[in-house]
């Protein structure tokens, strides 16, 4: 179970409320859409939810076990959650197999390869892809990876193709995992076991 109870983040003590008193229980595994319009706070969110961010009151619970307590460190965290941001810069000198090596390892499925259509990308440099591909690289990463799955508008300016595709990612690579999602609209061909509205940084 993930438990956000009351959650509120602010940057800082003058700045208005992002998120302000959000609650909600997530079961585990589930698949999950956070719909909001753009900059309601639904990157803040998954940021709090994944460590990048503290949240300024509440807490979030997985499991039963706050994952802002003092024995909870950064590198924990990233053992349960796999996280792609709306915007994931990787160093530009590096090749695409060395990045799903590297974040992937041996239990990298290489079938994400031929869904995203990434084989043929495999020896070029990530600084060479388009921002497509690059973005597709990142989805890889982050679906390869054990746990749990939280993509920020993972479709975001992407094709037709992708948007295709995403169904059968999910059905396939993300089995028996929670999967959390934000969008602006909703994402069709996915069985949602609960999709929320963030609105006025309030989930509904």
């Amino acid at each position: 179970m993930i438990s956000l109870k009351d959650l509120a983040f602010a940057y800082d003590r003058i700045s208005p409320s992002i998120l302000n008193g959000c609650s909600a229980d997530i079961p585990t595994p589930s698949r999950v859409l956070v719909l909001g319009r753009n900059g309601c706070g639904k990157s803040t969110l998954l940021d709090v939810l994944s460590g990048f961010k503290v949240p300024t009151l509440g807490k979030v619970e997985i499991n039963g076990v706050n994952l802002y307590s003092r024995e909870k460190s950064v590198k924990e965290l990233r053992t349960i959650i796999s996280y792609m941001p709306a915007s994931l810069k990787l160093p530009p000198y590096l090749t695409v197999s060395y990045f799903l090596d590297l974040w992937g390892g041996s239990y990298f499925n290489r079938e994400i390869l031929d869904t995203l259509n990434l084989t043929k990308f495999l020896d070029h440099k990530y600084a060479h892809l388009s921002d497509g591909y690059k973005h597709r690289v990142n989805l890889a990463i982050s679906i390869s990876r054990g746990g749990m799955v939280f993509l920020d508008e993972p479709l975001r300016s992407q094709d037709d193709e992708l948007k295709r595709s995403f169904p059968e990612l999910v059905s396939k690579y993300v089995k028996n995992r929670t999967l959390l999602v934000t969008s602006p609209n909703i994402i069709d061909g996915v069985k949602w076991d609960a999709v929320y509205t963030l609105e006025s940084g309030v989930l509904k």
